[in-house]
């Protein structure tokens, strides 16, 4: 006798993701509308996301959060122009237009995430200023020459913070070779790489990557 099993769409839609996502070469974008799909189309919760894909939830909640991007940041996203890192400081500011001119000054000035990150910082506290003295509604002018030119400043002064940004530049591209959580410890000289691993498969998976 034949059996004729019929199997869930949202079962295959999981399983084809979940595959896609630890074997294909994806940029950050593919990444995030992946996790997105599976937790959206594939009906799993961010924790379960997580786990099927070896991952924490904090990496499959700022993944996702990239998708907040306008459209012209994302493209910089796939071109790797510009970093998970960079998006992920760049979408803590809500309004298209900002987020879309500090990825243009951070492609641009070539900036690394520290420095976009204190930058954000800098345009965050100046719109909270702006709404205090003008309302909720206003749309704060931002002269950004002014901003990139204290940063760059600062970058100039501070050596400890161009190692810091360059640290975590390389933590960046082994984070996104690895597709895992990594963390580097130290200085230029000498120091430490923490990768992390969420289940036996994860850990064969990186060391895959890593042979």
């Amino acid at each position: 006798p034949a059996f004729v099993i019929e199997s869930d769409p949202r079962d295959d839609l999981r399983i084809a993701l979940i595959e896609n996502v630890q074997r294909a070469e994806l940029d950050p974008v593919e990444e995030a509308t992946a996790f997105k799909l599976l937790m959206e189309d594939g009906g799993l919760t961010q924790k379960e996301c997580a786990l099927a894909v070896g991952k924490d939830r904090a990496t499959i909640a700022n993944a996702v959060r990239l998708l907040n991007l306008p459209e012209s940041v994302q493209k910089e996203l796939r071109s790797r122009r510009l970093s998970p890192g960079h998006g992920r400081a760049i979408v803590a500011i809500e309004q298209p237009h900002i987020m879309e001119a500090l990825a243009e000054l951070a492609v641009n000035r070539e900036l690394t995430v520290r420095q976009t990150e204190r930058l954000v910082r800098r345009i965050a506290r100046n719109i909270s200023e702006a709404r205090r003295k003008a309302g909720p509604d206003v749309q704060p002018y931002m002269d950004f020459e002014s901003l990139i030119g204290e940063e760059l400043s600062r970058k100039q002064t501070e050596e400890e913070i161009r190692m810091n940004a360059n640290l975590e530049y390389m933590a960046d591209l082994v984070r996104e070779t690895l597709r895992t959580k990594v963390n580097i410890v130290g200085t230029e000289m000498r120091g430490r790489i923490d990768i992390s691993y969420f289940s036996p498969a994860d850990l064969e998976r990186i060391v895959r990557r890593l042979q």
